[in-house]
């Protein structure tokens, strides 16, 4: 009988020992769904973040491009002072140099992987400003230096 009763403790340890084996596999199961759906979410507003940036870069893009098609329409007009054409050649210049920026800072933010985005986005908002400083400098030069010609 001694047998039988030593064989009833050794199932029922090795019941526990797996029971306790079940419960800690499900709770490491649980930390780890928790933490891919914090990584889930995470690259959801990474996403959301380089879409709308994405949108304001090529918003402005769409603005320069603008400018710069007018600045050329100026320059075939016939009746330009050479004075006025130097002006609407360098804004032109200019701008040009802006829209590649504006390229480059669209290239690094449609790239950049979740480790660097912050440092992209970052960079990419102070770019934009700078860039936009730059547009409305050139814009301003060649139509004060206009302006000052037709007085």
């Amino acid at each position: 009988m001694r047998k039988k009763g030593s064989l009833t403790q050794k199932l029922l340890g090795v019941l526990i020992v797996a029971l306790g084996l079940f419960a800690f596999v499900q709770c490491n199961t649980g930390t780890s769904t928790r933490q891919e759906d914090q990584a889930a979410g995470r690259t959801e507003d990474i996403d959301r973040e380089r879409r709308e940036l994405a949108n304001d870069i090529q918003r402005e893009r769409d603005d320069l491009e603008d400018k710069i098609k007018k600045y050329e329409d100026k320059l075939t007009d016939e009746s330009l002072s050479e004075e006025a054409r130097e002006g609407y050649e360098q804004a032109l210049a200019d701008l040009r140099s802006a829209r590649e920026k504006l390229e480059r800072q669209f290239n690094d933010v449609e790239n950049a992987t979740a480790e660097e985005w912050s440092e992209i986005k970052n960079d990419a908002r102070q770019a934009m400003n700078e860039i936009g400083t730059e547009i409305d400098q050139a814009t301003a030069r060649v139509e004060d230096q206009i302006e000052s010609m037709m007085e």
